[in-house]
């Protein structure tokens, strides 16, 4: 199978994990079995920068990391976080109905210790040099309001992963995150989106 393929509305980010909403059985165990009810929330798995996400996150070390996700939607990249050995995660989205998502996904994928809140980057300021890794899918014009709050709430060597942009936007967001001591680390691409993932100096 290759990385990516859609399977009845399943998402395989690689042969050893797959999103899949709670109605969708599956035919094999998976090392990270994500169950995502989306409602109205951003993050079922199937949209490039949420797989792009996904697929580097597997390639990192999350043990005993402490996460920060911003705009956590649905909550599925705090959710992979935590099965990949996290330890203290929180998510943050504006809307209230994704932070109920949230949270009930987080029940169902039994991650009931990833604390969920509502709010924005203000959430980040009380907590300087705090995170090991920050998470944030969202859009251009918000991760380039973000990015100093982010870079400040990053410990010294921690890592920023971003994406929910085009690839044609990344030269601005790499220039504009050099601005913060966040070097590039890691670049990848997927049709005409990106994910970025920096390196606090």
């Amino acid at each position: 199978m290759k990385n990516g393929k859609r399977i009845s509305h399943r998402l395989l980010v690689n042969d050893d994990c797959i999103i899949r909403a709670p109605f969708h059985e599956i035919e094999k165990k998976y090392t990270y079995d994500i169950i995502i009810m989306p409602k109205m929330s951003f993050g079922t798995g199937h949209h490039d920068t949420t797989w792009l996400m996904c697929k580097n996150m597997l390639d990192f070390d999350f043990k005993n990391k402490t996460v920060f996700d911003m705009g956590c939607g649905t909550g599925v990249l705090a959710i992979l976080a935590k099965k990949l050995g996290a330890t203290n995660i929180t998510g943050n989205d504006i809307d209230e109905w994704s932070v109920e998502n949230a949270i009930e996904n987080c029940a169902t994928n039994n991650c009931n210790d990833i604390k969920v809140v509502e709010g924005d980057s203000d959430l980040l300021s009380s907590k300087p040099n705090h995170y090991d890794v920050i998470l944030a899918n969202i859009n251009k014009n918000v991760l380039k309001t973000y990015i100093p709050d982010l870079a400040k709430s990053l410990k010294k060597g921690g890592y920023l992963f971003i994406s929910g942009f085009f690839k044609t936007d990344c030269e601005e967001l790499i220039n504009l995150a050099s601005g913060y001591y966040l070097n590039l680390h890691k670049q990848e691409l997927k049709g005409d989106w990106a994910m970025l993932c920096f390196l606090k100096q």
